[in-house]
């Protein structure tokens, strides 16, 4: 979750973390919880969805070589604004 030391956001996903693979699709715990469509604001799109869950844990991309790599959602919607 974010504010978790570093050394445990370094890794892998845990459980309740949002991963995705595309920036359209976005699971949790296995569940698909959000689509975003083409176009639109991945960032932003998952920033609401965990506004409205008031859960915001760590958000993960999964290359095509399977590794995870940590989103910064907060970092990427302020570079839009700019």
């Amino acid at each position: 979750m974010i504010g978790d030391d570093d050394d445990q956001r370094d890794g892998e996903p845990e459980e309740g973390d949002i991963v995705t693979e595309d920036h359209q699709r976005f699971f949790q715990d296995g569940k698909l919880i959000l689509t975003v469509a083409e176009g639109e604001s991945w960032a932003s799109a998952v920033k609401t969805h965990m506004d409205h869950e008031r859960f915001w844990p760590d958000v993960w991309w999964i290359s095509d070589h399977g590794n995870a790599h940590l989103l910064d959602t907060y970092k990427t919607l302020h570079e839009e604004v700019q």
